[in-house]
């Protein structure tokens, strides 16, 4: 998985955007089960040693083309996606997750 370019940082706010693959030549890859994410699923993500808490908002399934999925936002949000069907590239798995409130 990497960070996409251009994209903002969990400490930044804005919108965070990692992609990855659901297969390799070698098998299933990091973003394999993407697909049995559901909406109020909880994402951790480290960044620079600090926790990230994240809840699903919303899972949607876009055109290669859809780049607007990458685009800067006010509110804080982790974007993650990943090409689907598997042994496809025909389209984009996209999870879009709020960040959680902290107590």
């Amino acid at each position: 998985t990497w960070r996409r370019p251009n994209t903002s940082t969990p400490e930044k706010g804005g919108n965070t955007v990692i992609v990855g693959h659901r297969l390799t030549y070698d098998g299933p890859a990091v973003f394999y089960h993407l697909d049995k994410v559901q909406v109020g699923d909880p994402i951790v993500l480290y960044w620079q040693s600090k926790k990230y808490e994240y809840s699903v908002s919303e899972i949607k399934v876009v055109p290669p083309s859809e780049i607007a999925v990458e685009s800067g936002t006010p509110d804080a949000r982790l974007t993650l996606y990943t090409c689907t069907p598997l042994w496809s590239a025909k389209d984009r798995l996209v999870i879009v997750a709020k960040p959680m409130e902290v107590e």
